[in-house]
């Protein structure tokens, strides 16, 4: 493990936070040097998340083209083919709740926060209609095809 160095530190009146001073403080030399942290575009998006400020939304970590983001009250894509086998793994990306939840009641996600996800495998071919429960309008199709 790399041991700690004192950083540079600008010249000026100590900065407070509760009763500390952090006028020095003990890092890491790979963070002196820039090394290790994520770059933009790259990486976890930096100190507050892949949510920025708002803090809102995991980052993706299923594979493009099976991932679903909900966003601005709307499954984003709306329709995603799939092979059979392939699991779809839908992101709260909004500031508000949301479900995923077949149109006929085979399966659900439950309440989805804001920053959750929710994954389902699906290894039958064929067509899966689902909405948001609490928002009607909010639909999407999964076609799970044979490869």
């Amino acid at each position: 493990m790399e041991s700690l160095t004192e950083a540079p530190v600008r010249p000026g009146p100590a900065r407070k936070m509760g009763r500390r001073d952090y006028r020095s403080a003990k890092v890491a030399p790979c963070c002196l040097a820039g090394e290790g942290a994520p770059t933009p575009g790259r990486g976890r998006g930096g100190m507050m998340g892949p949510g920025g400020m708002m803090g809102i939304g995991a980052g993706p970590t299923a594979p493009v083209g099976t991932s679903v983001r909900m966003a601005g009250s709307r499954f984003e894509p709306s329709n995603l083919t799939i092979a059979v086998g392939d699991t779809v793994r839908w992101f709260n990306d909004d500031a508000l709740p949301h479900t995923v939840s077949a149109t006929d009641g085979s399966w659900d996600s439950g309440n989805l926060a804001p920053g959750q996800a929710f994954e389902r495998r699906f290894d039958t071919a064929g067509s899966y209609p689902y909405l948001c429960r609490y928002h009607p309008g909010m639909v999407g199709t999964i076609e799970v095809a044979e490869p």
